[in-house]
C-alpha cells in the first residue's frame, strides 16, 4: 500500500528548498500504521510513504526500493523489529538510513536492544506529537546535510 500526497508534491515542486523524502512505516497493527503515516504526511519534507505489515515484508521492500527514513515497530509476529533492523542494516545502501524504532514498551532494555540492532532513534507509543515533530525535523536536517555532502 503506497500513499502519495499530490498536493504536497505540487507544493514541493514549486519550492526548491524543500526535499522530498520517502518513508517506510512497518507495523503489523493497521490503525497504528495509519496513524503514523498520517502524522508523517503532515511534513512537507515527506513525499511518499510506503507501508509494510511485517519484518519480512519490510526486508522485501527495502531490497527493491530506496527509502530515506524507516519507522519500525518493535513487536511483530515473525521477525521482530530488532531483527528486522539488524537485517536492514546489512542491505547495501541502508548503513546510514535513519531507522526509528516505535513501540508501546518503554522498558530501558528495549532502547538498548534497539541501539545494538542498529536503530537511529526510539519513539514510544502513544507518540507525543511535539517530540515526534522535533525528531523528524532533526532527521530532515541530517538527511539534507548528508544529501549535500
Amino acid at each position: 500500500m503506497k500513499m502519495y500526497n499530490s498536493t504536497v508534491a505540487f507544493f514541493k515542486n514549486k519550492t526548491s528548498t524543500v526535499s522530498c523524502f520517502t518513508a517506510l512505516v512497518v507495523d503489523d497493527y493497521r490503525p497504528a500504521k495509519q496513524l503514523l503515516g498520517a502524522s508523517l504526511s503532515t511534513f512537507p519534507q515527506i513525499g511518499e510513504i510506503d507501508y509494510a505489515s511485517s519484518g519480512e515484508e519490510a526486508l522485501n521492500k527495502v531490497s527493491n526500493s530506496k527509502y530515506d527514513l524507516i519507522f519500525l515497530d518493535v513487536t511483530m509476529p515473525g521477525l521482530d523489529g530488532f531483527e528486522t533492523c539488524a537485517r536492514i542494516r546489512d542491505i547495501k545502501g541502508y548503513g546510514m538510513t535513519p531507522i526509528i524504532m516505535v513501540t508501546g514498551n518503554s522498558a530501558p532494555g528495549n532502547s538498548f536492544r534497539g541501539t545494538i540492532s542498529g536503530c537511529s532513534g526510539y519513539v514510544t507509543k502513544p507518540i507525543q506529537q511535539e517530540s515526534f515533530r522535533k525528531l523528524n525535523l532533526r532527521l530532515f536536517s541530517w538527511l539534507e546535510d548528508n544529501k549535500a555532502a
